[in-house]
């Protein structure tokens, strides 16, 4: 509903990750992990937090707020009810997980690494795979041919967001 909706990132724009975030909730529902909170206002669902809770911490996997009432800051209204519940069931930390986003420092100037780990078999389909994502695609994307695309596209979405295109 809100912008990764229209941005094309939602997870329900790729089945592969409904798939995945499917299988983790009922695979964490099943192991008494699996937080979903809501911020209701009239009985309407108006933001949404998808959270593991795990050796008494909470891990923020996914967010999301109905866009019809951005005016009234709903994600941080949810941050706030979710940190408070997280406190009240005596979680010892609050993870928000990735990135370190400008939003996310509003909550706390504590930040600490997160690392990817890539698996790759060790054949040649694995070792192809892992060329193509360690090799080809940084290569690709420091060519400035990519950039030049990558800037026109900012400038696309920068202007379809402010609704100079249609």
């Amino acid at each position: 509903a809100a912008w990764k909706g229209s941005a094309g990132t939602a997870i329900n724009r790729h089945p592969r990750l409904v798939a995945f975030y499917t299988r983790l909730a009922e695979r964490a529902a099943d192991r008494g992990w699996l937080r979903l909170q809501f911020l209701l206002v009239a009985g309407r669902r108006i933001a949404f937090g998808f959270s593991l809770q795990y050796a008494g911490r909470l891990y923020s996997m996914k967010t999301g707020y109905d866009p019809a009432f951005a005016a009234c800051s709903p994600g941080q209204l949810f941050f706030e009810m979710s940190i408070r519940a997280a406190c009240d069931e005596g979680a010892s930390a609050y993870d928000l997980l990735g990135a370190r986003d400008a939003w996310k420092l509003e909550w706390t100037d504590l930040t600490r690494p997160h690392y990817l780990l890539s698996v790759f078999p060790d054949s040649m389909p694995g070792r192809a795979a892992h060329a193509m994502r360690y090799r080809l695609l940084p290569a690709i994307r420091r060519s400035r041919p990519y950039a030049a695309a990558r800037n026109i596209a900012h400038r696309i979405r920068r202007r379809r967001r402010h609704g100079h295109i249609g």
